[in-house]
């Protein structure tokens, strides 16, 4: 079963959960299908897949790239637990420079539109598979940091801590 839950602000992120199914091995999920590919946006076209896998205490981003090669991403956390954290940077957005986030655990996935900065926090060690529809070119990719926003955002202040372990380029 997916379950599909939007922002309560900042409506045009969402976050999808699937079913997991553990058992003595491990355990198995579907992280991608045509139920999932169905609740994305149309023009949403995978050209791209990362996998980001993290220590506890890990802070990666904010990222984005500027246009022509501006990424929408459809993030899953494969293994651990993630507070995803996303910044809107759309120029005229009602909504600009409003910070948001989604706590995912394994088989939860966020989209992320165009327009966006993200990053996240791993909680534990976790892997991170996300999808993109614009290849990572370098000399348009921009960051920002990201602790300024866990310290905006009073629910992720428990989160922060000076002990993060982050790119010299995320600070």
């Amino acid at each position: 079963m997916v379950t599909k839950t939007i922002h309560n602000t900042l409506n045009d992120v969402f976050k999808i959960t699937s079913d997991v199914y553990p058992d003595n091995r491990g355990s198995f999920e579907e992280s991608f299908n045509e139920i999932i590919k169905h609740e994305l946006p149309e023009s949403f076209k995978v050209c791209q897949e990362n996998i980001s896998i993290s220590k506890a205490n890990v802070a990666r981003g904010l990222h984005w790239q500027l246009y022509p090669y501006r990424q929408a991403k459809f993030v899953h956390c494969a293994k651990g637990k993630i507070i995803d954290i996303f910044v809107d940077i759309r120029k005229g957005s009602n909504t600009i420079f409003k910070p948001g986030y989604f706590v995912l655990n394994q088989g939860e996935s966020v989209f992320i539109p165009r327009g966006y900065a993200h990053g996240f926090i791993a909680i534990e060690e976790s892997v991170v598979v996300y999808k993109v529809d614009s290849p990572y070119a370098p000399e348009y990719a921009r960051d920002m940091d990201l602790t300024g926003y866990i310290k905006l955002i009073p629910e992720l202040s428990k989160y922060y801590s000076e002990n993060l372990i982050m790119s010299t380029k995320d600070l």
